[in-house]
């Protein structure tokens, strides 16, 4: 990754999860948290997502409309976060198509500077 010019994460359902508890043990019973029929990205997402963020490259992360929206797969002060079906059509339309455009120029720009 330290070579690539750019870096974009396609974030789809890894997990789903029909019935769980976050933190079980927590002292405070109002941290306990019931989840119930949530999909949730490989952790390599997250992973992929970090490395390119600290080399400060270029990040696009494209995310599957109803994942879980945490960490490095989220809107972010840095980068946003494009949510969507993951479908042809989607990501034919015109709205995908220019964030796209305004992505690829902004990795153009910063690879220029690096070489």
């Amino acid at each position: 990754m330290k070579r690539a010019d750019a870096v974009i994460v396609i974030a789809f359902t890894r997990y789903l999860v029909k019935k769980a508890t976050e933190m079980p043990d927590a002292n405070d019973p109002k941290r306990i948290c019931k989840i119930e029929n949530q999909r949730y990205p490989t952790v390599w997402n997250q992973i992929e997502a970090a490395i390119a963020f600290g080399l400060n490259r270029p990040l696009l992360v494209i995310m599957e409309e109803g994942l879980k929206s945490e960490a490095m797969l989220k809107d972010r002060l840095e980068f946003k976060t494009i949510v969507l079906p993951l479908d042809s059509a989607r990501l034919k339309s015109d709205d995908f198509r220019k964030r796209f455009a305004s992505f690829t120029k902004l990795a153009r720009r910063r690879s220029w500077f690096r070489l």
